[in-house]
């Protein structure tokens, strides 16, 4: 995702600290305030995707603010989620009713905090940014947090793949670690991460090559091929031809 606008509110230094650190895979982005009346008063940044609401210890009257902000389109648009005591807390039911999009635990915040930021924004995310190949992929996936994770990952690969030149490159994209990207290659996909980077890469060469006349020296760096040579052997070794083979055999036929 790209490094979107974040806003914090609260007024715990140490609650602050736990919050921005298990967002910074998402974003470096934050935008700090100590009340939502505060923030509301200021004006929201234009750009605001993510709202983070501490409410640990409060009370409700944070309920009708989100409820009033939402209605006359103060935050009409970021993802609220709001940081309670406990789950199962009628201020964080309450908020949910209000216009918030989740309410977590404080005792969530390591595991969940991430995931669930991840989930609502992916919600939220303009559809055709998602080819219709990866969707498929996802709807075979029925853990929220692995189909997160491997919808990133795809969406990566997918849009960056003249710079993503292995795992380690999608890691640093999508800020999950090498295990965890792999692992969700070798269940859901039955391959490598390294595997399908290259066979994408092979499959978008076949694309160029047949549908438009970009020189093959071209189409080779824009995949991320060092050399035309380089590209050449990758893609003989997967296809069986050269990439000019290839097309002129795919024009002819």
């Amino acid at each position: 995702m790209d490094n979107l606008v974040s806003v914090i509110i609260s007024s715990t230094p140490e609650r602050i600290s736990l919050y921005t650190q298990h967002l910074r895979a998402l974003t470096t982005d934050f935008r700090f305030f100590s009340s939502l009346s505060s923030l509301l008063a200021d004006g929201p940044p234009k750009d605001l995707r993510l709202l983070i609401i501490d409410n640990v210890f409060s009370g409700s009257s944070v309920v009708e603010e989100i409820g009033k902000a939402r209605e006359d389109g103060g935050l009409a648009s970021p993802i609220i989620l709001l940081i309670s005591e406990k789950d199962g807390c009628p201020v964080g039911i309450r908020a949910l009713e209000a216009g918030a999009d989740d309410y977590i635990s404080l005792s969530s915040v390591p595991n969940e905090l991430l995931i669930r930021a991840r989930l609502h924004l992916s919600r939220h995310q303009k559809p055709h940014r998602v080819s219709p190949d990866i969707v498929t992929l996802l709807d075979q996936v029925q853990i929220a947090s692995d189909r997160l994770l491997l919808q990133d990952a795809l969406m990566c690969i997918d849009q960056h793949i003249g710079r993503i030149k292995g795992v380690q490159d999608v890691s640093l994209h999508i800020g999950q670690t090498v295990g965890a990207i792999n692992k969700v290659f070798k269940e859901y996909l039955n391959t490598t991460t390294f595997r399908y980077i290259r066979l994408e890469r092979i499959r978008k060469a076949k694309k160029l090559l047949v549908e438009t006349r970009m020189p093959v020296t071209e189409i080779a760096a824009m995949l991320g091929y060092s050399t035309s040579p380089n590209f050449s052997t990758a893609f003989k070794q997967e296809v069986g031809q050269s990439p000019r083979d290839y097309r002129t055999l795919s024009l002819v036929s």
